[in-house]
């Protein structure tokens, strides 16, 4: 029996309404969840917070740790927002800073996240580890390290070199090699600060790097290894066409401490270059070598006022007259450097 167009026009309005209204009320029932979810996710707003602050949000994350019941209680709650879909959890980003700021016990939770996909995350878990000395984040910064790609890199080998663990010796050494040179630099320095032997013909080999930046943090290592088996290198260095890398080799050659090296370092009394000349009569100071006397006699009529200052301190340490005050104005060109 057929049913008249009448009544099938009457009744298929009313199914569509129907439908309708059922697929309204489950998009407005899930828009309430995701909304009641989103509010009740630990320091969700405390995370918003400080994505707002934008540079200021250092101030805006310590009055959000203590509101939060302290650093182990925003941990536990970070944590837990960190843990989160990213749909509900959309500032990730921002939360690991605020775990920097929490003390050592978010180092593990931060440690997780390296592995995390969004590369901002993991960006800024190196930047929120940069304030804490805790070995438990060798091992993953080692792997970093060796497995990441651009800027995770250098900084992995910039924090190791903070860690000064040498465990990360190998790896940082195979880092002296990469195509990338602000790894290599970073690589150069963290081997000096961790001070391991097992480094020094690397460092050695690297004193040929095409970059006079990687030179120059090669000579910085060098000189802090204070290893006199790198003299003759460091000697050869002082005629390198770098001015930086000049200088450091004369202020290394200082900090090594060998008498050989003093006849280069007077020819160095008359480089081109002002920071050389201060930085040899420096080192010429700190050696004390009767032969530098008449050199740094001659260097008091330099035409730089630094230069002549240095000549004359460095010829009260010679000497022994005013010997404190000697060392102090050699130590405090030391931090000016």
């Amino acid at each position: 029996m057929s049913v008249p167009g009448f009544v099938r026009g009457s009744r298929q309005p009313g199914l569509l309404v129907c439908l309708g209204l059922v697929a309204v009320g489950f998009l407005v029932a899930l828009a309430l969840h995701d909304l009641s979810l989103s509010s009740s996710l630990p320091m969700a707003d405390s995370v918003a917070r400080c994505y707002e602050a934008g540079e200021e949000w250092r101030e805006i994350a310590l009055e959000e740790i203590d509101r939060n019941g302290g650093p182990r209680r925003a941990v536990e709650k970070l944590s837990q927002y960190m843990a989160t879909p990213e749909h509900w959890a959309p500032h990730k980003f921002v939360a690991v800073l605020i775990l920097g700021q929490c003390g050592t016990e978010a180092v593990p939770v931060l440690l997780e996240q390296l592995d995390h996909r969004d590369l901002r995350v993991r960006g800024n878990v190196l930047a929120a580890l940069k304030g804490h000395k805790d070995s438990r984040a060798v091992l993953p910064l080692v792997r970093v390290l060796s497995e990441a790609k651009g800027a995770m890199r250098w900084q992995a080998a910039e924090l190791l070199g903070h860690l000064d663990d040498s465990r990360a010796v190998p790896e940082l050494v195979k880092a002296l090699d990469v195509a990338d040179p602000s790894v290599r630099y970073r690589a150069a320095l963290a081997l000096g600060r961790i001070g391991d032997r097992q480094a020094l013909a690397s460092l050695i080999c690297r004193l040929q790097d095409k970059h006079p930046e990687v030179r120059m943090a090669v000579v910085e290592a060098l000189g802090t290894l204070k290893d006199r088996s790198a003299v003759a290198s460091l000697t050869a260095v002082l005629k390198d066409p770098s001015e930086g890398v000049r200088e450091r080799a004369a202020w290394a050659l200082g900090e090594v401490g060998e008498q050989v090296s003093v006849p280069s370092l007077v020819v160095a009394l008359k480089d081109q270059s002002r920071a050389v000349r201060v930085a040899a009569a420096r080192s010429l100071g700190l050696l004390r070598s009767p032969q530098a006397v008449k050199p740094l006699e001659s260097a008091l009529q330099d035409a730089d006022p630094r230069v002549r200052g240095m000549a004359r301190v460095a010829l009260l340490a010679i000497r022994g007259s005013g010997a404190s005050m000697a060392q102090t104005a050699l130590e405090q060109e030391d931090e000016r450097r």
